[in-house]
C-alpha cells in the first residue's frame, strides 16, 4: 500500500487516494462531515502539534493561515486540539 505525506502526517492511500470535488470549499471553514473525517483519519486521532488525543473540540487549522491563503483546501490542513490551535494563533 502507498503512503504519502499529507499536512505533515504520514497517510496510508486509502485515505487520500481519490481527490475529492469537494476538497476545496468555500469561506474560511471546514464544514463538510466527509472531510473533517478525512482529516481525522489522516491526523490518526492525535493533534499533529502535541500528539494528544484529539477531543470532541478538535479543530481543522490551516497550514497557512486564511488570512494569508483565502482559502480552505482540506490538504493544506491540520488536525489540533483546541489548546494547539489557540496557541498557535496566526503566527505561521
Amino acid at each position: 500500500m502507498k503512503t504519502a505525506v499529507m499536512c505533515g502526517v504520514m497517510c496510508t492511500e486509502s485515505v487520500w487516494e481519490r481527490r475529492m470535488p469537494d476538497a476545496m470549499t468555500d469561506g474560511r471553514f471546514l464544514r463538510s462531515k466527509r472531510l473533517r473525517v478525512l482529516l481525522w483519519q489522516a491526523a490518526g486521532g492525535r493533534c499533529q502539534s502535541c500528539g494528544d488525543t484529539l477531543g470532541p473540540d478538535w479543530q481543522a487549522d490551516h497550514v497557512v493561515p486564511w488570512s494569508v491563503s483565502h482559502r480552505t483546501n482540506v490538504h493544506e490542513m491540520q488536525a489540533l486540539c483546541r489548546a494547539c490551535n489557540g496557541a498557535k494563533g496566526a503566527k505561521s
